[in-house]
């Protein structure tokens, strides 16, 4: 299920100032077809040093931070994995995230988890969104080489019979969603794309981790605080539809 790659595809340098001169939030985040890479045979494989990845400090992106570092751990890969956040619109995530970082690093022992990076959007330009920091932020490290594959804990959707629906339709069961993409500068990876929160559920009961980590993590979007889940706002819902508690 979890895969980390050795080597991303390094294309020619002037392959790579032509994709940086052409930079747009669109077609870095459309990526690359493995056919359409192929069109670029004259190029180098890059050995992955780091895998980076943006933590909200919910339910999802922790399990996979989790899971990517045992791996790391388990088979002895020379990488490290450097966490993210942006704090604008949810201002807990930086917080949840930094806790989970620590669950991870003192449960499984390790020393290769980079310092914590956290990015805060322009104050005084009230349309910088906080997904154009995401996008943003991925070409620059893309670009910069601070990292060499990005990972997303995104799962799809609930069945649309089980919950009101979300208004991210890219995650529905029946949408399109690679599991792996190239950017030309990098790999994308969403290895929980392919199944529901209700999956994860079961992967932190087989991890042992549904009375340790679980409970540090926080998925709600309302507005009932840092410390506590809503109950009522649409992921408060999922996270309880899967896990049948909030905490």
């Amino acid at each position: 299920m979890i895969t980390i790659p050795k080597t991303v595809p390094l294309l020619k340098q002037e392959i790579r100032d032509y994709i940086y001169s052409k930079y747009n939030r669109a077609n870095l985040i459309e990526g690359m077809t493995t056919e359409q890479l192929d069109r670029f045979p004259d190029r180098e494989e890059d050995p992955v040093k780091t895998i980076g990845m943006w933590m909200s400090g919910g339910a999802d992106s922790s399990l996979l931070a989790y899971l990517l570092c045992k791996k790391i751990r388990d088979e002895n890969l020379d990488i490290k994995f450097q966490g993210m956040s942006v704090r604008r619109g949810r201002p807990s995530n930086p917080m949840y995230a930094a806790g989970v970082l620590d669950f991870i690093e003192e449960t499984l022992e390790v020393d290769f988890i980079n310092e914590h990076i956290v990015y805060y959007p322009p104050k005084d330009d009230e349309h910088y969104m906080e997904i154009e920091v995401f996008m943003d932020k991925d070409y620059e490290n893309f670009r910069d080489r601070t990292f060499q594959v990005l990972y997303s804990g995104i799962t799809c959707n609930p069945p649309k019979d089980a919950l009101p629906l979300n208004e991210e339709r890219t995650r529905d069961e029946d949408a399109e969603r690679p599991t792996c993409t190239y950017n030309g500068l990098g790999y994308y990876m969403n290895p929980f794309f392919v199944f529901n929160k209700k999956r994860l559920a079961e992967i932190y009961e087989e991890e042992g981790l549904t009375d340790t980590l679980f409970p540090i993590t926080r998925s709600c979007e309302g507005s009932a605080g840092y410390t506590v889940h809503c109950g009522k706002c649409w992921w408060c819902l999922e996270r309880y539809w899967a896990f049948g508690r909030l905490v």
